[in-house]
């Protein structure tokens, strides 16, 4: 099926030569229930919509669904509900194997190679600590000798640097990220908001909570402590001023279009101290000034995006890096040259990087949650970017923490590593 060309069948008895032997669309007109007129202006005038056919005469319904039984076939219309279709020639049940096969498997698809692991990391490790709570580990920070790591249901874990766990901070909604901030833990907690707790030693004792319509997912926080920016919902970025210790306050609502469904599409921290930036799938990207008396926008940053999927922003010193297309570009807050002309870095040995980035004092961590591939790059140099090592886990690794000595791998199902440096 495809978006407006509806569904395609095609004859594969020969699969090294398939033939299209039908084209079935889902047309709707103007009159009919569920026909509405597409809108065809760009919202910031750089994507001209495109379609191959004319919206003010007819919409095809997107087929967004499709089973497929003897004689019938069931399609799922965007616009249009659902549809059956009688054909014996087109509709056929999906083929049974000739012969029963049984699906053997046995252990733990996450269990961990330490030894392996640590030869891989040993360019960069000197140890290498492991921590598995029952479900998955989504964000971690490290402080004062404490490990605090977002666990979904699991709620917030408190760790020492070794990974043996201390404590546990239930969490009321689903605890995706943690941020510290002086003598602040704020953690993102899904339904249950951004939840701010005074660190007591190994304990948290919660100060204040903001609740929003929509969950809360990811949490930057300003160093200097002012401001706290939120991913929320599919769709918005709010920034609070959390400068009192009395209340969480709302002051800006940053909205694009686009949706905000690839994960991690806020900037992993402050440019320069100072500056962040979102990005909405194939829309915009902000770029806020939250150095001043209050945040203050820059023009958007257009005609660059990160890979939607896998890529994103971090800063790097006095600059924003974003991943893209196997190496990253990057650019100062207020750039005023043509965001599409920069070159994409990548190492002169040819390999490739892909995943969402953490950068601190020339060292880039590079996490593709979807491929599993994590990549530790010296980008001292930024401009000769060189890999010290890449590897593969069975997990999912989301953002790292990189610290003065040691760097946090949150790897979801598999848990959490800490690479001490």
């Amino acid at each position: 099926s495809h978006t407006y060309h509806g569904l395609l069948v095609f004859d594969v008895s020969d699969p090294r030569a398939p033939r299209e032997v039908a084209q079935i669309r889902l047309p709707l007109y103007p009159g009919d229930p569920d026909y509405r007129e597409l809108g065809m202006k760009s919202a910031n005038g750089l994507r001209p919509p495109l379609l191959p056919f004319d919206p003010k005469e007819k919409l095809y319904s997107p087929v967004c669904g499709l089973v497929a039984t003897d004689g019938f076939l069931y399609l799922a219309g965007l616009f249009s509900d659902l549809h059956v279709l009688a054909d014996r020639e087109l509709a056929r049940a999906e083929s049974e194997p000739s012969s029963a096969e049984r699906l053997a498997c046995a252990g733990d698809f996450h269990r961990v190679d330490l030894a392996s692991l640590r030869e891989a990391l040993r360019p960069v490790a000197k140890q290498v600590a492991h921590y598995r709570p029952g479900g998955q580990v989504y964000a971690a920070v490290e402080g004062d000798g404490l490990v605090y790591a977002a666990c979904g249901t699991g709620g917030i874990r408190i760790l020492d640097r070794n990974l043996h766990p201390l404590a546990c901070q239930s969490a009321e909604g689903f605890a995706t990220d943690v941020q510290l901030a002086g003598p602040f833990l704020y953690a993102a907690e899904g339904s249950g908001g951004l939840v701010r707790y005074r660190l007591d030693g190994g304990r948290l004792e919660m100060v204040n909570r903001r609740v929003f319509p929509q969950p809360v997912k990811q949490v930057r926080v300003s160093p200097d402590g002012r401001y706290a920016v939120l991913h929320v919902g599919g769709s918005v970025y709010e920034v609070l001023d959390v400068s009192g210790e009395a209340d969480m306050r709302p002051v800006r609502t940053e909205r694009g279009w686009g949706g905000l469904i690839y994960y991690r599409q806020l900037c992993n921290g402050f440019v320069d101290g100072r500056y962040i930036c979102g990005t909405w799938c194939a829309g915009r990207t902000f770029l806020l000034d939250c150095g001043g008396t209050e945040p203050q926008p820059l023009p958007d940053v257009t005609g660059i995006l990160p890979d939607m999927e896998t890529g994103g922003y971090c800063p790097c010193g006095s600059f924003a890096l974003l991943t893209r297309e196997g190496g990253y570009s990057f650019f100062p807050p207020g750039y005023e040259g043509a965001y599409g002309d920069l070159p994409v870095q990548k190492p002169r040995d040819g390999s490739v990087f892909y995943g969402k980035p953490t950068c601190r004092d020339g060292l880039l961590v590079v996490c593709n949650r979807i491929g599993g591939e994590v990549t530790f790059v010296d980008v001292s140099n930024l401009t000769e970017p060189r890999i010290l090592c890449q590897f593969t886990v069975s997990g999912n690794p989301d953002c790292a923490f990189v610290g003065e000595d040691s760097i946090l791998l949150p790897v979801g199902y598999q848990g959490l590593f800490r690479i001490a440096r």
